[in-house]
């Protein structure tokens, strides 16, 4: 896998935004999606579930 190409595909794929709020919790989400099929545990940083809730609270 080149990290170069990879790179270059991701930034012709994903959507450009400055919700960085947002753009972390699909991470977060998304993170566990892929960890909890393959049996990896991942836990993500304090600081980034107690952002991501922050910005999704209502």
């Amino acid at each position: 896998m080149d990290p170069v190409r990879t790179g270059g595909e991701l930034r012709r794929t994903l959507p450009v935004t400055k919700d960085y709020a947002a753009f972390l919790g699909e991470v977060v989400v998304h993170a566990q999606d892929i960890a909890r099929p393959l049996g990896l545990a991942l836990e993500p940083a304090a600081e980034a579930v107690g952002e991501v809730a922050r910005c999704w609270t209502w």
